[in-house]
């Protein structure tokens, strides 16, 4: 537990924790209040932290609890100027399962080259950078997996996996000025996001390569974003199945490799290599762009493969495996 601490370097230990799951959110005084009550690692409005060469291990005990989250490392409360380098993180368990967690209004984190596992029967993240300033995510290993892939669990509940979320937390601060660049992402959900960003302004998304296997599947998505650069991505998205139970999610699940929805606007789309597999879907597209404005899509080689041809932002090409490049 590094609450409040100030300049303290936690390197080449293992640390390994099976505890019961703990519900998220608790109900107290007349409202829902959000509890974290187990984490392996716990960074609490502390700066100048270095956590490197570690490996940090959670997996739950006991019975599943409903709602419930572990992460295995967690940076919030403010906490600043904090490095999480070359480890090896698991964790598994919880409803809700995160290797990294950083929420609270962080600045400064660097989150770099990291092999990260993240598996559970529901939702599932790599790393979770909300509400983030300042921040770099890059050179990580990440691997998300929801394994209860085919009939959702519950009445509005979907198997969900995100290799990087970027979410505002309580729709009053954006996440702002960071990079999230060169790391490989693989996840597999009934639905998956390679990354997703929420209310996000002056972002970088570069040079990652991702993997993303699910009934909706989808390699970039933004809403409520602006002045973002995608660039240089590998994006490879394929569609493994039919079965998907409606649920609210801000970016509405799709077969896309990038998707700008609800005012992204002014973003740059340039220099990707992005490959849609969705056999049956005729209205797969490589790049969706919905109630976004001013944006540029240029450079890029956008191509599908599915049942009728390779189709490129909004026309239709009947040549199989040949990229196409935008201009």
């Amino acid at each position: 537990d590094l609450t409040n601490a100030n300049t303290v370097s936690v390197t080449g230990t293992t640390i390994t924790v099976n505890a019961p799951s703990q519900s998220q959110w608790q109900y107290e005084s007349g409202g829902w209040v959000y509890h974290m009550d187990v984490s392996a690692i716990l960074v609490d409005g502390a700066s100048s932290v270095t956590l490197q060469n570690n490996t940090v291990s959670i997996a739950k005990s006991g019975v599943y609890v409903s709602g419930s989250s572990m992460p295995a490392i967690t940076v919030r409360n403010g906490a600043s100027y904090v490095d999480v380098l070359d480890n090896t993180i698991s964790a598994s368990g919880a409803q809700y399962v995160y290797g990294v967690m950083m929420n609270d209004g962080v600045t400064h984190i660097n989150i770099k080259r990291n092999s990260v596992t993240s598996t559970g029967e529901l939702y599932v993240a790599g790393i979770d950078a909300s509400t983030t300033n300042d921040t770099v995510v890059s050179g990580n290993t990440i691997t998300a997996t929801s394994t209860y892939v085919n009939v959702p669990m519950y009445d509005g509940d979907e198997s969900l996996a995100y290799g990087i979320i970027c979410d505002e937390g309580n729709y009053l601060t954006n996440n702002t000025r960071n990079k999230i660049c060169s790391n490989t992402i693989t996840i597999s959900a009934n639905v998956t996001y390679g990354i997703e960003m929420y209310r996000g302004v002056n972002n970088m998304i570069c040079s990652n390569t991702i993997t993303s296997n699910g009934h909706r599947a989808m390699g970039v998505s933004i809403a409520f974003t602006n002045y973002t650069n995608i660039v240089n991505n590998v994006i490879r998205t394929t569609k493994t199945g039919d079965d998907y139970q409606y649920f609210y999610e801000e970016i509405t699940p799709s077969n896309n490799g990038i998707k700008f929805t609800n005012q992204s606007n002014h973003n740059l789309v340039q220099g990707n290599d992005v490959l849609t597999t969705s056999v049956g879907d005729s209205i797969v597209k490589s790049v969706n762009i919905t109630n976004a404005t001013e944006n540029t899509i240029q450079d890029n080689y956008l191509w599908i493969s599915n049942a009728v041809g390779s189709y490129s932002f909004g026309k239709t090409w009947y040549i199989y495996g040949t990229p196409v490049e935008c201009t």
